[in-house]
């Protein structure tokens, strides 16, 4: 992401559960890695469901203002963008995140 908020890059990245942090299954293809991450910080804002890029920009321009204004440190050029729904639902919820420094 460059300071205008625009995209650049993307990867995907999923959660393993502590059960199975010790001992993650191996990836069965070549381009999935397991990826160790330091205890962060994370700040999230949730922006429902449907989102268009413009609500992306304007939920992680407000994010940035606020995380600024509370002098709280992040990582500007690094964004998360999530989503995730219920086992069986069809409705989709999205979350943008910035990680703290």
């Amino acid at each position: 992401m460059d300071s205008s908020f625009k995209q650049i890059g993307a990867t995907m990245h999923f959660y393993i559960a502590s059960t199975f942090q010790v001992n993650p299954p191996s990836p069965t293809e070549n381009e999935v890695y397991i990826e160790d991450w330091d205890n962060v910080l994370i700040y999230y804002r949730a922006l429902g469901s449907n989102v268009e890029e413009k609500v992306w920009v304007d939920e992680f321009t407000h994010l940035a203002t606020a995380l600024q204004k509370a002098g709280h440190s992040f990582y500007p050029y690094m964004s998360v963008g999530g989503g995730f729904c219920k086992p069986g639902s069809k409705q989709q919820r999205f979350e943008g995140m910035f990680v703290s420094n």
